[in-house]
């Protein structure tokens, strides 16, 4: 379903608490009491729970771009991070810090949102289901490993990373130079408090490496287990969301008495279907 505007209690009595009652268009009445069904409507509970976690999602969708945009911006310019440039390259790389630790803050949060709808909606049979996709997508290592490193960048430190520049010398070619945003293994499973299931994911990395690649697994199936969430909740739920879904359409239309093309394309794309 399209995007709805619509006006609640408060919005129709700052627009007609002036006018009086006998002059007021019945719509106005009319509205207030299908808001009020619409907040006791099953439907719009579990709307409202997807919504929030989708929101959620959202976000961490928008850090996971900023991200490796900070990447990208160190990777793709190893002339700018000369030894005369030392200072843009700290900054460079305290940007890429600033922007791991926001991403990783928002898939802390989206978890915790997640698991305050689970507990909303309280069913073994979601809860088996979750925990079933979980392992056949085997994200249960990385997502691990991202929520312990989110804890260390927190509570114990900013990990130390280095800017590695490389310059490559190839006779009758142009000279070739790369960049990397380095972690350092060793000082991070010096940590004692990463979950053993962490340590799947700590183990096959080099005694340096980049974090990229494992932040692209992490939200890229991170992101094929909240399509398949979403869907799933949305089909256990497909009565009660359609009843609320007509609901909306009715006060849409409602609307559409008092404020013309208030609502006209999502009225449109519902003909439509």
């Amino acid at each position: 379903m399209k995007e709805v505007t619509l006006l609640d209690p408060s919005d129709l009595d700052r627009l007609y608490g002036h006018v009086d009652p006998a002059n007021r268009p019945d719509a106005v009445d009319e509205l207030k009491t299908m808001y009020e069904q619409l907040e006791q409507l099953p439907g719009q509970q579990y709307r409202d729970l997807l919504n929030d976690v989708s929101r959620s999602k959202h976000m961490l969708d928008d850090n996971h771009t900023e991200l490796l945009n900070a990447i990208d911006h160190f990777e793709n310019n190893p002339d700018t991070w000369l030894v005369n440039e030392e200072n843009r390259m700290q900054n460079a790389l305290l940007e890429f810090a600033r922007n791991l630790h926001n991403y990783l803050a928002m898939c802390l949060s989206l978890r915790d949102h997640t698991y305050r709808m689970k507990e909303k909606l309280d069913r073994d049979d979601l809860d088996d289901q979750y925990s079933a996709k979980m392992a056949e997508l085997d994200l249960i290592p990385l997502a691990s490993f991202i929520i312990d490193l989110r804890i260390y960048m927190q509570h114990r430190r900013i990990p130390v990373v280095t800017g590695r520049t490389s310059t490559h010398v190839i006779s009758d070619a142009p000279t070739e130079r790369t960049a990397k945003i380095l972690f350092d293994k060793t000082e991070l499973v010096g940590w004692e408090e990463w979950k053993d299931q962490s340590h799947e994911v700590l183990n096959d990395l080099d005694d340096e490496f980049q974090i990229r690649s494992v932040i692209e697994d992490y939200h890229e199936i991170l992101s094929e287990f909240y399509e398949w969430l979403f869907n799933y909740i949305s089909e256990l739920y497909a009565d009660e969301i359609e009843e609320r879904d007509e609901l909306i359409i009715e006060m849409a239309e409602k609307q559409e008495e008092l404020y013309p093309g208030l609502n006209e394309d999502f009225l449109d794309d519902e003909q439509t279907k």
